[in-house]
């Protein structure tokens, strides 16, 4: 099991597209998605090496979905931790997601 990290840019992402639910689809979708995020930040923890590799975007880049939103997170074997990167809508562009270096 990997304890898993957030970066900043993940942490803010995260604030955004929950407020931006929240406003336009309503307290109970933002929840629903919440629980959703939860629910994937368990499985990455319990199973790291679960997401689809992402090699153009560096070493252990992985991506994972709750739709439509994107979760990049890097990995790498053997390590302790995981870090959740950015968390964005899947029609953009991961390539300009503006990764977090380490």
């Amino acid at each position: 099991m990997a304890r898993l990290l957030f970066s900043r840019k993940a942490h803010a992402d995260l604030e955004r597209i929950l407020s931006q639910l929240a406003r336009v689809a309503g307290l109970a979708t933002a929840r629903k998605y919440q629980g959703l995020f939860e629910r994937l930040y368990r499985r990455i923890a319990d199973h790291p090496e679960s997401g689809s590799p992402r090699v153009a975007l560096g070493e252990g880049v992985r991506i994972a979905i709750v739709s439509p939103f994107v979760l990049i997170y890097r990995y790498r074997e053997g390590e302790e931790s995981a870090i959740v990167l950015r968390i964005i809508h899947g029609r953009r562009k991961i390539a300009g997601a503006d990764l977090p270096r380490e």
